[in-house]
């Protein structure tokens, strides 16, 4: 009868948790001064355009970026995937939109696992590779494909790459000190698009890039684990090349869960975001700027799940650099209903057991709950 009458009381308490549990809350961006979205709304009325989203693990996956690209290529027409790679440099990095496939021979780089300054280029991530290597991936719906590059890092005794889209094939020495290398095809359609190494001196790759000729592109880099101060090691001179080679209609900065978890002041959090921000601008100063605060990320204490006052600490410290440098913000801490708030989601099946991520259902709303922020019918 006990093991029964405890069975009950625990059957209560989860059924009593997910009734107060707090479904997600839409959430306008937080901009005082209306005009911080004025040059992306400008490229998306011409159907036009490129956003770029940098963040942690809730980008990597490309979960809720999947949703939010669907969002706006229904809207102002689907311009392809943008900037990719063939084959996972990490875990949990996926894109949606796109076949991944095998390239065992190349490594990714990041700063996960080593935290110091390296050409990590525009993405914040590279393949590496000295052998004879190769990657191939399938755009797997959208639009019709007109131009591909592939990118690479000049280095001293760099070896060839090539870029092969549906057979077609052309090659690039990477030898050099130029903080970007490209090469091009200009195609009509594309099933697959691959990259290869000679193995005749290291590659390092920042992927490939593939558009037609217009609609809007929404690319994801995310690095499991990642703060916004990691985001400052990559080296100024191949993420500024970059970044002005190809500059965004706006860049979307979703970093904070991360540093929920540890301790870290205020002034020190608003001030990597701020120097963070400031670099975006230098290297593409007419792009828009969003700024994605921390979710939820509750912690164990004394046997139950509780809120983390970092959390809010984070956010609000990102509201204030958002504010500061002209940013739009957008609240997800708010969206998913407040501190503590992943504890009960967990229990809903909106939330993973880690009371970190997400599942996809909750990442597909967050999707459409974000383009619907940022790109308002």
């Amino acid at each position: 009868m006990k093991r029964l009458a405890l069975a009950l009381a625990v059957a209560l308490a989860l059924v009593a948790a997910t009734a107060d549990a707090q479904e997600p809350v839409a959430q306008a961006l937080d901009d005082p001064s209306g005009h911080a979205l004025d040059g992306l709304h400008a490229a998306l009325a011409r159907d036009r355009a490129l956003l770029s989203v940098w963040g942690a693990s809730h980008v990597a996956s490309d979960q809720f970026t999947s949703v939010f690209r669907d969002v706006l290529a229904r809207r102002h027409g689907d311009g392809g995937p943008g900037q990719f790679f063939p084959t996972r440099p990490l875990t949990l990095y996926d894109r949606r939109d796109v076949a991944l496939g095998d390239g065992h021979a190349f490594q990714g780089v990041s700063t996960r696992g080593h935290l110091r300054e390296d050409d990590y280029g525009r993405a914040g991530i590279a393949l590496d590779t000295r052998e004879a290597a190769r990657a191939c991936a399938r755009p797997i719906h959208g639009a019709s494909l007109q131009h591909v590059e592939a990118w690479a890092l000049g280095q001293a005794g760099g070896g060839t790459l090539t870029l092969e889209v549906d057979g077609a094939t052309r090659s690039v020495s990477t030898g050099g000190r130029a903080p970007l290398v490209r090469v091009a095809l200009d195609v009509e359609g594309a099933r697959e698009i691959c990259i290869a190494t000679a193995g005749d001196g290291p590659v390092r790759s920042f992927g490939v890039i593939a558009e037609s000729g217009a609609g809007v592109v929404v690319e994801s880099f995310g690095v499991p684990g990642a703060r916004a101060e990691d985001a400052l090691l990559w080296r100024e001179s191949s993420f500024a090349a970059q970044l002005s080679a190809r500059p965004p209609d706006a860049f979307v900065l979703a970093y904070g869960t991360n540093e929920s978890a540890r301790a870290g002041s205020a002034a020190d959090l608003r001030a990597d975001m701020t120097r963070l921000v400031a670099r975006f601008r230098a290297a593409a100063p007419a792009a828009s700027c969003v700024i994605v605060g921390p979710s939820d990320r509750p912690r164990f204490v004394g046997g139950a799940w509780r809120p983390r006052a970092q959390s809010t600490r984070v956010r609000d410290a990102y509201r204030d650099a958002a504010r500061a440098s002209g940013c739009a913000f957008f609240d997800l801490l708010a969206w998913t209903g407040g501190p503590g708030s992943l504890a009960d989601w967990s229990l809903r099946g909106w939330a993973l057991p880690d009371r970190v991520h997400f599942t996809d259902e909750s990442y597909a709303r967050l999707g459409r709950d974000l383009a619907a922020a940022i790109d308002p019918l």
